[in-house]
Order: C-alpha cells, then structure tokens, then sequence
C-alpha cells in the first residue's frame, strides 16, 4: 500500500502515534530484528504471523505515554524509543500501511453500523463492523 501520512496535517502524526515497551513487546522484537544486540531495523517489515499484544490504555491522554498495544485496533504511527538497544539517541519510526483490499460501499445486512460524526449536526456515516476503524 501507499503511505497517507504525506497528506496529513503534521499535528495528527505527532499526537496520533505510540511507543512500543522495549522489553515486553513481542511486535518490539519484530522491528528491532536484533543482530549483536542491536536492532537491525528494515525499511519495509511484513510480518508473517499475528503477535501478541502488550499492555492496554485509555484514549484519556495524548499523545500516549504508556504501553498500549492491545488497545488498538489499527496502529498508524509506532515509535521505537531511543535506547542502548536501538543503538540511536533518536526515535525509530515505523508506519502500518493497510494492504490493499476491496470492499463493498455499502455493507450487507448485520454487518452494517451507523455512526454519527463528530462536530457535525445530525450529520451520519455508514461503516463495516468488520473492520477496525468501525465503532461497532
């Protein structure tokens, strides 16, 4: 797929990402892909199975400060924090880019969900409870 965040406003990626726990995350170890004790980051990761996720939050504070993996369901941005391990003084970034799919505008019956927007007045979006970004 094809990044998105060069089309964002800066502010979203900055309030809109999470860091991964060094030492109990099992999606850590598959970025940092560690070599004599430091990561060998890549520039393109695709992971071949699903990992466990670590640590849960609340969508309280921004921008997220402690471990939360398994609080999302589609992580945007992921931040690497600098460390020994890293062997940066600066973060590592990685960005999720959803793979390509197709899919239906309009759900079939008992997979649909009406949401209504935020900031809008009476305004309504549809979605698919199927997939991530639903509120259903």
């Amino acid at each position: 797929g094809i990044s998105d965040l060069g089309r964002e406003d800066p502010s979203w990626f900055v309030d809109h990402q999470f860091a991964l726990d060094e030492t109990n995350s099992n999606l850590f170890e598959a970025l940092c892909n560690q070599q004599n004790g430091t990561c060998n980051f890549q520039s393109n990761v695709v992971l071949t199975e699903n990992l466990n996720c670590y640590g849960t939050c609340t969508a309280q504070s921004s921008p997220v400060t402690e471990p939360c993996e398994c609080s999302i369901d589609e992580p945007r941005v992921i931040r690497l924090n600098p460390s020994t391990l890293t062997g940066t003084h600066l973060p590592t970034y990685y960005e999720y880019v959803r793979p390509p799919c197709v899919q239906m505008a309009i759900p079939e019956d008992n997979n649909a969900v009406t949401v209504a927007e935020i900031y809008s007045r009476g305004g309504s979006m549809c979605g698919d409870r199927r997939l991530p970004l639903s509120s259903g």
